[in-house]
């Protein structure tokens, strides 16, 4: 699966974390960079660390995002969901929670594209 990471700074843990379960990962440090790369990556996930989600969204509407944010602050993961975010994973994040929302977003994603293939309402 492609997936894009954007945050201010690389997420290399992150990045590992996804590309060892064969994730082909690419990394973006700005929401503007993101939103470039996505036209030609198409990403089909995309893992958001800050407040890029709004932006992406509209650039990118196929693709799931996955929000990380920092700290247990309620309102900054209604924020990330009401800003475009699909799922969203608070700090301090488990790496085996983050590889399986991601692995899930996916297949929606993949469970959506079947049935517009197929001419299905979903």
């Amino acid at each position: 699966m492609r997936v894009l990471l954007v945050g201010e700074r690389r997420e290399e843990q992150v990045a590992r974390i996804l590309a060892r379960d064969g994730h082909e990962v690419l990394s973006a440090e700005t929401a503007e960079a993101a939103i470039r790369l996505s036209r030609v990556f198409d990403p089909e996930v995309i893992v958001v660390v800050g407040d890029a989600c709004h932006d992406l969204r509209h650039a990118a509407p196929s693709a799931g995002i996955v929000a990380l944010v920092r700290g247990q602050d309620v309102a900054e993961r209604i924020d990330a969901l009401q800003a475009g975010a699909d799922d969203c994973l608070a700090s301090p994040w488990s790496d085996a929670e983050l590889r399986a929302r991601v692995r899930a977003m996916g297949r929606r994603r993949a469970r959506v594209w079947r049935c517009a293939a197929a001419g299905s309402s979903i």
